[in-house]
């Protein structure tokens, strides 16, 4: 993805997110994947913001803070991503984590 379509994403993600606010969490993904992981931490808390309890938001999170070495909240944003229901991906990363 070159630079102006992940600028698009960010300059309109505000707009759609008074459509759908599972917008940020999307954006997010897209900036994750390419590179962007500061930027996609700013858009899964503003996705925390609106709904907490969101596994998958977690669980990105997680994953953004271990690539970053913080394992203590990556720890914490998985440990919440099991909070409401099983979530696999969440529960195997933390098991990893916690084997280490």
């Amino acid at each position: 993805v070159c630079s102006s379509d992940l600028e698009n994403v960010i300059n309109y993600v505000p707009s759609l997110a008074t459509i759908n606010s599972e917008v940020y969490k999307l954006a997010a993904r897209v900036l994750k994947n390419n590179g962007q992981e500061d930027l996609a931490k700013l858009f899964l808390e503003k996705s925390l913001d609106i709904y907490f309890q969101d596994s998958e938001t977690h669980f990105m999170l997680a994953e953004i803070y271990m690539h970053k070495g913080n394992q203590e909240k990556a720890k914490k944003h998985l440990e919440y991503a099991c909070e409401q229901e099983p979530y696999f991906p969440a529960e195997k990363l933390l098991e990893q984590l916690i084997e280490k």
